[in-house]
């Protein structure tokens, strides 16, 4: 009887001799959790074994390529990375605190911030500031200003684009914010009461007054069918019909040199 215990209780030694040197668990009997530097000592109610220098919560530093137990329970190991957790950001409990227009992140440990669609941090001071559809400043991107005082207009930002909203009768025909609105529709022959409106190039050629074209005969010459296409058809040195002006008829007589002869 003697014998059967002593064989026995030897049985067992041996086989937690086995149980010791396999591979699997941290000495305690449990799996090894995510993030584990592996041997080591997790911080705040982490599992202790031998030679390890894990942190306190992550607190110490002491942290597995980025990974620290910041909830300080040993079930779930290295549960936060501390390179991207915005959070977390470099230590345990370091959190990014929210800017105007953004969103807190965190990259390589350093907090930062990502901004709105539309916004963007111009001056580098108080978050993502800045409205790129309309800043006339920063329109469309940080330092793309817009003309501050365009001949005959203002500047205004849309969409993100500088425009020039235009005074009365002048226009941007070049869509050149930078010379502002330098077409004046009453007197420019070329944009003649609206940009690219061209009055035709017609014997005795033509002007544009108060946004609309007119011939400029010379002396001695008129329009009297006020048909640009033929000019300053009428000779009224000689016109019986429009002697010396259009619509002057001479009765019976001649006209010469402008002037009706006796009939």
């Amino acid at each position: 009887m003697i014998r059967s215990d002593r064989g026995k209780s030897w049985l067992l030694i041996l086989v937690a001799l086995l149980g010791a040197t396999c591979g699997g668990d941290d000495g305690d009997g449990s799996p090894q959790p995510p993030h584990d530097a592996g041997g080591g000592t997790t911080g705040g109610g982490g599992r202790a074994g031998a030679g390890g220098t894990g942190g306190a919560g992550g607190s110490d530093g002491h942290c597995p390529q980025g990974w620290c137990d910041c909830d300080r329970q040993s079930d779930n190991g290295f549960e936060i990375s501390i390179n991207d957790d915005p959070r977390h950001c470099g230590e345990c409990g370091k959190d990014c605190s929210r800017a105007p227009n953004s969103a807190p992140s965190c990259n390589g440990g350093v907090c930062g911030m990502a901004c709105d669609v539309g916004f963007a941090d111009c001056n580098g001071v108080n978050g993502c500031e800045t409205e790129l559809a309309t800043a006339i400043t920063d329109c469309g991107a940080c330092g793309r200003a817009c003309n501050s005082s365009p001949p005959h207009g203002r500047s205004e930002c849309v969409d993100g684009t500088c425009r020039v909203e235009c005074a009365p009768d002048f226009a941007d025909c070049d869509l050149d914010g930078a010379n502002g609105c330098e077409v004046d529709l009453n007197g420019d022959p070329e944009n003649c009461g609206r940009c690219s409106h061209g009055c035709p190039l017609v014997p005795g050629g033509g002007t544009c007054r108060s946004g609309l074209c007119e011939l400029s005969c010379p002396t001695g010459r008129a329009d009297c069918n006020v048909d640009f296409r033929d000019g300053c058809e009428i000779d009224t040195t000689t016109d019986r019909l429009h002697c010396g002006a259009c619509a002057v008829v001479c009765d019976g007589g001649a006209c010469v040199g402008g002037h009706c002869g006796p009939g």
